[in-house]
């Protein structure tokens, strides 16, 4: 099966809940949950939430690079064609159609989206700090409170939770109007300027057994009327497997963060830092390397660097790239982030990161997006997935710590095996082959697995 699994870990508590992930709003299959949209041109992953009683509901991006929980609130303005009282209703949406809106004066980014409303809920409580959080490349200013939160829209029936702490913002850069989601839903571990994660929040109100976010993603090419389903409260055991190796992730980041000292071409020629560090971010449509790792990779495969710096070389020519994270190898091979640019010509789809990045590499879930369906290779040989598990610290056996696991096809499976030194019958379909094992309890880590792809 052509998926992905992306899986969060954090803290322990009584249910759990499963939320399709689809394309298309229509009803789901599967007996509970909310319809999330893959969306490509935000480069994010959208659901539905509810706050407030009775509940306002937005849409919201699950964002792997903060912990924080925030939504537009109601002060944030809206756009001039809103002022106008018989166009308001066709243009812009129900909060800017108010009087007090339609005497606004200002110009503001909230004229299509969703706000929250604090005198139309009976259960918010108010806090009394206004954070800082990051957001599309600058800062927003948030009001702390407190309020039911439910996953889902608040007309179906879906994991509910009292007093979940989250932020209310008013002022955005015009950026803010382009993106296709009201607010964010952070799936960072830790906190931020005070704000808990809400998964760790869900745990510690006992609502769900563990602070646990399971994401399994199908590829844009499957058959089915949902991109995935979400699973919060519990590893979903029907589709993604336990993964059994890690490795260290920096426990002061509210990003998944790593260190990452080397880079590698074979098992001898490659490039180090000691400084050097990585993070898992899916919202870019590259894994972005170091300069001199792009160099290396530029040379051995004899190629030139087109206008938007990425790699152009003969379709022909492939070989493992050996990437160090938190000092585990992780094995990848260059046809898995190849696409095709013109007549032999192939164009890799990683870049240099920016000399202003703190993180020398970004690993993204670029081969499961769907513009590697338009890769030289067929879609079988392009599927990688990445499975992102936070676990408690008393989980037997297992650290606590992010997960990821990697999900090639049959096809690849000897080829990845022979590189790491494993025996494995290629007929096996659901065999999980471990990349390397390491026990070490009570550590954040990063698992990684390569399992081949089930067939239907």
């Amino acid at each position: 099966m052509k998926s992905i699994c992306l899986s969060l870990l954090l803290a322990a508590a009584v249910s759990s809940i499963e939320i399709p992930i689809q394309r298309r709003v229509v009803a789901s299959t599967l007996s509970s949950g909310i319809p999330i949209d893959v969306d490509t041109a935000s480069k994010a992953y959208v659901g539905v939430i509810s706050l407030g009683s009775p509940g306002q509901d937005f849409n919201v991006a699950f964002d792997l690079n903060t912990p924080a929980l925030w939504v537009p609130d109601s002060a944030c303005s809206c756009g001039d064609p809103c002022k106008n009282e018989k166009l308001c209703p066709q243009l812009c949406a129900a909060h800017c159609c108010t009087k007090s809106f339609l005497g606004d004066e200002k110009s503001g980014s909230c004229t299509n989206k969703n706000v929250f409303d604090t005198q139309k809920s009976r259960s918010y409580v108010g806090g009394n700090a206004n954070v800082d959080l990051k957001f599309l490349g600058g800062t927003v200013k948030a009001a702390t409170g407190y309020d039911t939160l439910r996953l889902g829209p608040h007309y179906r029936p879906g994991l509910t939770a009292n007093n979940i702490q989250f932020g209310r913002v008013k002022d955005f850069n015009q950026d803010y109007e382009l993106v296709n989601y009201d607010g964010v839903f952070g799936l960072g571990f830790g906190e931020v300027n005070g704000i808990s994660s809400p998964i760790k929040q869900l745990a510690s109100h006992g609502v769900i057994p563990s602070a646990l976010l399971t994401a399994y993603i199908y590829n844009e090419g499957h058959q089915n009327t949902v991109d995935g389903v979400l699973t919060i409260g519990q590893v979903d055991r029907r589709r993604c497997e336990n993964a059994k190796v890690f490795a260290e992730t920096v426990r002061t980041a509210d990003a998944w963060v790593f260190s990452s000292p080397s880079f590698n071409l074979t098992t001898t020629y490659g490039t180090t830092n000691g400084s050097w560090m990585g993070v898992l971010d899916f919202s870019t449509d590259y894994i972005q390397v170091p300069q001199t790792a792009l160099k290396l990779i530029q040379n051995y495969l004899s190629g030139s660097i087109d206008e938007d710096g990425r790699i152009i070389f003969q379709c022909v020519r492939s070989f493992p790239l050996y990437f160090n994270i938190g000092g585990q190898p992780l094995i990848l091979n260059t046809k898995l982030f190849s696409e095709r640019y013109a007549g032999t010509l192939c164009r890799l789809k990683i870049r240099a990161t920016a000399p202003s990045d703190k993180y020398a590499f970004r690993v993204s879930n670029l081969p499961n997006k769907p513009s590697v369906n338009r890769t030289a290779l067929t879609a079988e040989d392009t599927q990688l997935g990445l499975t992102v598990i936070l676990e408690k610290a008393n989980w037997p056996h297992q650290p606590t710590s992010p997960r990821i696991v990697i999900r090639i096809p049959i096809s690849r499976v000897g080829e990845i095996s022979r590189a790491i030194g494993l025996a494995v019958d290629s007929k096996v379909t659901n065999r999980v082959i471990p990349l390397f094992c390491k026990n070490d309890a009570n550590q954040n880590k990063i698992f990684f697995v390569v399992e081949p792809n089930r067939r239907k």
